[in-house]
């Protein structure tokens, strides 16, 4: 296949912001660096790297035959040359494709995942163009929709935007003990965005419960590679701190941070910019504007 240069911003973008300083405006401008890809050469060892280490059998969904979820003890294999329906982005060159199947003969099951290859190169004004391979999961087929969720979060996937929060109730036991502290939980949800189930990875025990029952009323947008909907897991952390319990924003590396809406009280300075909602920039009239994640325990 041959390779194609898709040129993805043609022309800076710029976010007006304006401080007052001595009865005058400041104009404040922040512009995003030109980004360029190009197809890249397939690695299917990479491919199935990628894929193995994103996903993982949902253990919230059994296979029919056997009532257990999908055996970690299939092969693997790729195929170089996609057959059949072929994705966008690999069918107009703007990357090269190969699939990645996951096989398990003794429950009849076969997941597959189109897997491309980029480079995408940056040019900021006044700083030298680095060059970076991306291997993007671009696609992927029904039973691994059905039967595997995502786990981890790679460069270039799209953030988790939580729909609905519930705090969590401060257990008056604890509140009258003065056990203060943070609860860590990882969240597995489903494609339709409802939290299917809630695991506490650290925090004191007295809190725990309060923290997964909250977490468990909460909701998500549902996530989408290709036409499929999905399932994914998430991190997020509750702070149970004066007497009061309130979220905090936890996410699994980049992209997988679970955003706030724009102008949370929480985060004084931060909004959420772009046509999805889903850019953090902080403004000051010494710095100018800067692209910023959450304030986050990680």
């Amino acid at each position: 296949m041959a390779n194609a240069r898709t040129i993805l911003s043609l022309a800076a973008l710029s976010l007006m912001v304006s401080f007052c300083s001595g009865g005058q405006a400041q104009e404040i401008r922040l512009v995003t660096p030109e980004t360029t890809t190009q197809a890249a050469p397939i690695d299917p060892k990479a491919a199935v790297e990628m894929v193995s280490s994103v996903f993982t059998p949902n253990p919230l969904v059994k296979i029919e035959a056997t009532g257990q979820p999908l055996p970690t003890n299939g092969s693997w294999s790729v195929q170089t040359k996609l057959s059949g329906e072929v994705p966008e982005p690999c069918s107009s060159n703007a990357m090269n494709c190969t699939r990645v199947m996951y096989r398990v003969p003794a429950v009849n099951v076969l997941c597959s995942w189109v897997v491309g290859f980029v480079t995408v190169t940056e040019q900021i004004e006044g700083k030298p163009a680095e060059p970076k391979l991306r291997v993007v999961v671009v696609s992927e087929d029904e039973n691994a929709a059905r039967y595997t969720l995502k786990k981890e979060w790679t460069p270039g996937d799209p953030p988790i935007l939580a729909l609905k929060r519930q705090a969590p109730v401060y257990p008056p036991i604890a509140r009258a003990a003065r056990v203060e502290g943070q609860v860590l939980l990882r969240l597995s949800v489903d494609p339709n965005g409802q939290v299917a189930d809630v695991k506490v990875l650290s925090g004191p025990a007295i809190l725990q419960q309060a923290a997964r029952d909250a977490a468990l009323n909460w909701k998500f947008k549902p996530m989408r590679i290709g036409n499929q909907t999905i399932a994914f897991q998430t991190q997020t952390v509750f702070q149970f701190v004066g007497g009061n319990a309130a979220w905090l924003e936890g996410g699994m590396g980049t992209g997988g941070t679970v955003m706030v809406p724009s102008g949370d009280p929480r985060h004084p300075g931060i909004t959420m910019t772009g046509a999805d909602g889903t850019r953090w920039v902080k403004c000051n009239a010494v710095q100018g504007c800067q692209s910023v994640a959450p304030p986050v325990p990680r």
